[in-house]
């Protein structure tokens, strides 16, 4: 069994409005061969636990949690729960590590920031691994995510009813063992004076979805930024998975000769990259590529 340790600071970010982020990290500090994890909509950094504990023995991984997430800081305008607040945030906490070159991991919207990142800054990103998204979001899998933000359970009286909501929210995370949920339920579910639990998020990230219905009434489409990502690429396709449609994938192959595709069946969005081939898989690509 696995054990998991790291390293916990924090960053000041300067805007939109000041706030901490926080970050964790596994390995040797001086490892000049850096991995940035950076996770999806509602979890945090050390949702890459597993993964990062593998491969700390080849890189310095480093796992932020994005702003209202994890032990971050909490926006009190929670309209400022967008993409220019996360990539700003990101982009700010690479200069104040002094990270000039790095590998990036993002799964769905850590993923997203990833293509923006390595659009915006080819020279600083070596090696692009896509978790379960890609250059087209369509609306109908937007909808879906924007629904369980915004209707599903906030609070919980005891762990049990948090655990079989999360075992049902991230149903596309695939057929996890016991452990692995027991994991996720550590890491996303903490306990509240009032509720009993919540989520390990503000709840207010949701605003966003409420206010702006164009975010949710459109496809979204990346190719525009696709189109500028240079680096090697690998895509990891969660088979069942309605935020990645092959044709997407189809199109994306079209546009850069440096993209690999890796097909996992039975798993919808996203990949929890916990299980041991999974993870494997990620390590040989970006050791051997």
């Amino acid at each position: 069994m696995l054990e998991f340790t790291a390293r916990y600071d924090f960053i000041d970010c300067p805007t939109p409005e000041e706030h901490r982020m926080a970050y964790w990290e596994w390995g040797d500090p001086n490892n000049r061969e850096v991995l940035i994890c950076v996770h999806g909509l509602t979890l945090n950094g050390r949702s890459f636990e597993r993964l990062a504990t593998v491969l700390s023995s080849h890189y310095r991984v480093i796992c932020p949690d994005l702003v209202g997430r994890g032990n971050s800081d909490w926006l009190t305008e929670p309209k400022y729960y967008v993409w220019p607040t996360y990539f700003a945030d990101l982009v700010y906490f690479l200069q104040q590590l002094n990270l000039h070159q790095v590998d990036w991991l993002g799964t769905s919207l850590g993923g997203v920031m990833g293509m923006f990142m390595a659009a915006e800054f080819p020279q600083q990103i070596k090696k692009l691994v896509l978790n379960d998204v890609g250059a087209f979001l369509s609306q109908k899998s937007l909808e879906k995510i924007a629904n369980y933000l915004l209707f599903s359970p906030k609070e919980f009286s005891n762990l049990e009813l948090a655990e079989n909501n999360l075992r049902s929210i991230y149903a596309g995370f695939g057929d996890l063992t016991d452990e692995q949920w027991k994991q996720l339920l550590n890491i996303s579910i903490v306990p509240d004076s009032d509720a009993g639990y919540r989520w390990h998020y503000d709840p207010q990230l949701a605003a966003p979805f409420a206010e702006q219905n164009g975010i949710t009434s459109k496809d979204i489409e990346l190719w525009d930024t696709w189109s500028k990502v240079t680096c090697p690429t690998l895509l990891i396709h969660g088979e069942n998975s309605e935020l990645l449609l092959p044709e997407t994938i189809e199109k994306m192959q079209l546009d850069h000769s440096n993209l690999e595709v890796v097909h996992l069946p039975n798993i919808g969005h996203a990949p929890a990259l916990m299980a041991e081939d999974q993870i494997l898989r990620v390590q040989n690509w970006l050791l051997n590529f």
